[in-house]
């Protein structure tokens, strides 16, 4: 489609318009009609947050890179690659976070969810 036939089609919709149209109940019949909201229950959530959680852990004290960078930490002074390491797992995990809250706020989960 083009502009000019975009146009002649809004002008028609808003010369034609001639207000709400009454629809003698329908929509309260509809609303009625419709099957109860589900909720959904956080259990599955948290079940599948604490397995990623242990997944993460165990597959990550067979790393050689993390057991150096615990054992660095620990020890004191920190080489700069084990900090940068650090740093962005840290940073990865906080922008999860902020995405992962966003969504839950745009979808209206958090009232949703029921334990």
């Amino acid at each position: 489609m083009n502009d000019e036939l975009d146009d002649d089609i809004a002008a028609l919709l808003r010369d034609g318009f001639g207000g709400p149209v009454p629809d003698e109940g329908f929509c309260d019949r509809v609303m009625q009609q419709l099957p109860a909201k589900r909720h959904n229950r956080a259990w599955p959530t948290l079940v599948g947050i604490a397995s990623g959680v242990a997944a993460s852990g165990i597959s990550l004290m067979a790393a050689p890179v993390m057991a150096s960078a615990w054992d660095d930490w620990l020890a004191g002074p920190s080489a700069q690659s084990v900090l940068a390491l650090m740093a962005a797992g840290l940073g990865l995990s906080i922008l999860a976070l902020a995405w992962a809250l966003a969504e839950v706020q745009d979808t209206g989960a958090i009232s949703t969810l029921k334990v």
